[in-house]
């Protein structure tokens, strides 16, 4: 994140984005993607450790449209999963979770964009607005073992709601 955006957000509330950065939900789930799209049982078959239990959540209640694996290999098993949920409220969430131990990775925040807390583990809430008003908002947080990211396409500097309805679905999953 550059000074420039870390700048905007203190502004205006969201940063500048290009539009294919705000649009990762809508394109994950174009047609011409749909043969990627796994159910979550095939996906999390395909994982070296075992996802978020989600059950007994938000996301327990509402359809999961499917799954993504990516991330690093390790003897035919993948480190990350992407879920897709569709929620009334917020539409399409993504759920992204990345194993970045076994992936030998490392995470940096930068201190000015941490504005929130889930589950008590510092995280940066954060609204990306494209040229053309297309938006993304999100919430990232970082346990000793895994990076999450919330997505929405939805403005959550024109909707404070958007806002507390993604820190509530992230508090609502478990701390692994």
């Amino acid at each position: 994140m550059t000074k420039k955006a870390i700048e905007e957000i203190a502004e205006r509330g969201y940063a500048s984005a290009e539009e294919s950065d705000v649009r990762q939900i809508s394109t994950a789930l174009e047609s011409r993607f749909k043969h990627l799209m796994l159910s979550y049982d095939e996906a999390a078959n395909q994982l070296v450790k075992e996802p978020a239990n989600l059950e007994g959540t938000p996301f327990d209640d509402v359809e999961l449209l499917g799954a993504h694996t990516s991330g690093s290999n390790h003897d035919g098993k993948w480190t990350n999963i992407s879920r897709f949920y569709k929620f009334d409220d917020l539409g399409v969430v993504k759920l992204s979770e990345v194993d970045y131990i076994t992936s030998r990775g490392r995470i940096q925040m930068t201190q000015e964009l941490i504005n929130e807390a889930v589950n008590g583990i510092p995280a940066m809430y954060r609204v990306n607005v494209s040229n053309s008003g297309a938006a993304e908002s999100l919430v990232f947080w970082v346990t000793d073992s895994k990076e999450y990211v919330l997505y929405a396409e939805k403005n959550g500097a024109k909707d404070e709601s958007v806002k507390q309805r993604l820190l509530e679905l992230a508090r609502s999953i478990p701390v692994d």
